[in-house]
């Protein structure tokens, strides 16, 4: 879709262009705390009523413009102004397309999960899309955390972008169950499908591949410290298990937890839906498969609802997955 061109196809004026550009110096604070600052892009709108957020596209010719070999593209939709590789077709590029992205979890967590307030972590926050917007209409603190160092580059621009350095801090980092270096390999077309590999099958992999810090959840945060409710969202591309594995202390706080399941994903990492389950089950009593048409509250008992993906074939790498809610109350004002 071209600049100025709406979700609906029609031509108009893009409203909005990038004002200012500056550098700032960029800080990290140890090993794989992600910086706050970069390239920072400040947006200044044409007109009182904001801009046409239809997701028009435009690209960006200044020092923003590229990371590495990306080619940065900036789109507006309802969640704003959000840059984005113009080679990532299902992300950003569903952004382009419709100006908007997952609107039913959005929904979950800025109308029930986080509505009056709490902590948020979001691991594999890729560019943004949910963390920014939530952490904008909520009184929140918010911890994002994403492995690609180019992805997280970006979610760096678009805290910027919102104006958020000082309630949304991001993490340059793979979660893991131990601190180590990990093999990330990089889908071309899908920059929310880059996976964490297992040696054995990275090493015939390199040439998508891009060696990652990984650290423990419980080493970058302290759970006693961070305000109730503490809700995470888990999109790991099937290493939820690991993940889960190096956050127990912060796991037990939890009030909330979104957490997609994909049981190929997990077996492609060598681990299995039932050691999922297992883990999840340690600390939330309560779920629900976020489906089409089902109603989310009141939440099932954890096994049965869990159970329902027992038939779910491991070898399906196109994708057959789910995204569930996990909660230590069943009804809605509990969670």
């Amino acid at each position: 879709m071209g600049a100025g061109a709406s979700a609906g196809g029609s031509q108009r004026p893009h409203r909005a262009r990038v004002a200012r550009v500056r550098a700032e110096e960029c800080w990290r604070s140890g090993r794989g705390q992600a910086f706050l600052a970069g390239m920072k892009c400040a947006a200044s709108l044409g007109d009182a009523g904001g801009p046409d957020r239809a997701g028009a596209t435009a690209p960006l010719t200044d020092p923003c413009a590229s990371i590495d070999d990306l080619t940065i593209v900036r789109a507006e939709g309802h969640f704003g102004s959000f840059v984005g590789a113009a080679s990532d077709l299902v992300v950003h590029g569903t952004y382009r397309r419709t100006g908007t992205w997952a609107p039913d979890l959005h929904a979950l967590l800025v109308d029930d999960l986080l509505a009056r307030g709490g902590s948020f972590l979001d691991v594999g926050a890729n560019i943004g899309l949910v963390a920014i917007p939530v952490t904008e209409v909520c009184p929140i603190r918010t911890f994002a955390f994403e492995p690609d160092p180019r992805t997280a580059e970006l979610l760096v621009r678009n805290v910027a972008l919102h104006g958020l350095e000082q309630r949304l801090a991001v993490h340059a980092c793979a979660l893991w169950s131990e601190d180590d270096r990990l093999t990330l390999h990089r889908h071309s077309e899908n920059h929310g499908d880059h996976r964490i590999m297992r040696e054995s099958a990275a090493r015939g992999a390199q040439a998508m591949g891009v060696r990652v810090e990984a650290r423990r959840l419980d080493a970058l945060v302290d759970p006693g410290r961070l305000a109730r409710p503490i809700v995470a969202k888990l999109d790991t591309q099937g290493a939820e298990v690991d993940v889960l594995l190096g956050a127990g202390s912060v796991l037990r706080e939890i009030d909330g937890l979104v957490c997609e399941i994909w049981p190929a994903g997990l077996a492609r990492l060598g681990r299995t839906l039932t050691e999922l389950v297992e883990l999840l089950a340690r600390e939330f009593a309560w779920a629900k498969l976020l489906l089409p048409g089902e109603p989310v509250w009141p939440l099932r008992p954890l096994r049965e609802e869990l159970g329902r993906l027992d038939a779910v074939p491991t070898l399906d790498d196109a994708g057959t997955f789910f995204d569930a809610l996990l909660a230590r109350s069943p009804r809605r004002d509990r969670a």
